[in-house]
């Protein structure tokens, strides 16, 4: 049947790591990365050798399987998925799953094999580059992120940017670039070449060629010379684990006469006096400003095509410009947002289960 089967052998893992050796923390690893790869499980069982520490486990998924045996002994793990792509194209989604279990497992040295079955599975239509925001100083998170930068603070269980990657992975955009200022050195090190969650991340360092942050349309025109001429734009300090990185959306955007297209919610009570006012698909500026712009955007290069790159620079004027020529769509954002400024903001949203409030907030 058509479908991918992808293979890894892994060597010169560290033996003493609990997934090694525990069938239950195996367990845990692997249906964790097959839900950010966004796959669906539908049963397992995981079983310690006879004889033996190595465990064997798998994974039944609606769209197939994965497979994980361990050798500790060996210091060597072997990897299996497939994926059936009669239906719909799950081939972005397995080498993601794979990606995240191998940088998991620690190894030395990996043999990787990939085998189409059935032919060629239609090309999907990809989607487009993004730009994550994540350079600001984070002036009032003090004193969280003295020591630390913004977008690798905790939320739900993970750092605040993780969010996005996951997103923009299971969404089918495969190059992120982020910009990058305060303590800027440790978000590298934190996140590596994105390649755990099958993206490449390119990394545009404002603190390290111009001495500090850009603002958001500085940011962006810097960040240029990586992106297409069009591509997503978000903050990595907004929290909406239900938006989605539409591909189909992008490229009606990219076919489109805008130069932007954002999203909005309802006027938050730290910005009561709004942004904009929304008349069908189109943001407005004239009469009642009920909404606050969401942080997320597509933007085409033309919208800072005047920003000097390395020179500071706001967006909220471009877009205002934008708006007053017709030029900016938008939509309101139907589900949970957070916008995460303060540590009372952060500590509120992590005392919450996912989708608990539903509020923007």
């Amino acid at each position: 049947m058509q479908g991918l089967h992808l293979t890894a052998d892994l060597r010169g893992c560290p033996a003493e790591s609990a997934p090694m050796t525990d069938p239950a923390a195996l367990r845990t690893l692997c249906l964790a990365a097959v839900a950010a790869a966004g796959l669906t499980p539908v049963g397992e069982l995981f079983h310690r050798f006879a004889g033996g520490p190595g465990i064997t486990g798998v994974v039944l998924l609606a769209e197939s399987h994965l497979a994980v045996h361990t050798w500790p002994e060996l210091a060597a793990v072997t990897l299996d998925v497939y994926v059936c792509n009669f239906g719909a194209d799950n081939s972005a989604r397995a080498e993601q799953l794979l990606a995240r279990l191998e940088s998991a497992f620690g190894p030395a040295s990996t043999e990787r094999h990939r085998l189409q079955r059935g032919g060629a599975a239609a090309t999907p239509t990809p989607n487009l580059k993004a730009l994550i925001l994540a350079a600001g100083r984070g002036q009032r998170m003090r004193p969280l992120t003295d020591h630390i930068p913004k977008p690798l603070l905790p939320v739900r269980g993970k750092p605040m940017i993780e969010w996005h990657l996951e997103a923009l992975a299971r969404d089918g955009v495969r190059e992120v670039v982020i910009n990058t200022a305060w303590l800027e050195e440790q978000i590298p090190l934190a996140l590596g070449d994105g390649r755990r969650w099958g993206l490449s991340i390119h990394y545009s360092m404002e603190g390290r060629d111009h001495g500090g942050a850009l603002e958001t349309a500085g940011g962006i025109a810097k960040a240029l010379p990586w992106l297409g001429e069009c591509f997503w734009v978000v903050s990595g300090d907004i929290h909406a684990p239900g938006f989605r990185f539409d591909t189909a959306q992008a490229q009606r955007f990219a076919a489109s006469p805008d130069d932007a297209r954002i999203w909005l919610v309802p006027n938050p009570d730290f910005h009561p006096d709004g942004d904009f006012g929304l008349a069908g698909d189109r943001a407005r500026r004239d009469g009642e400003r009920a909404f606050t712009y969401a942080n997320y955007a597509l933007v085409r290069r033309r919208l800072v095509q005047h920003v000097v790159p390395g020179l500071p620079a706001a967006l909220g004027p471009l877009l205002f410009d934008a708006a007053a020529r017709g030029l900016l769509g938008a939509e309101v954002l139907g589900h949970e947002w957070h916008n995460l400024g303060t540590p009372a903001q952060l500590v509120a949203l992590n005392s919450q289960g996912p989708g608990a409030d539903l509020r923007p907030g």
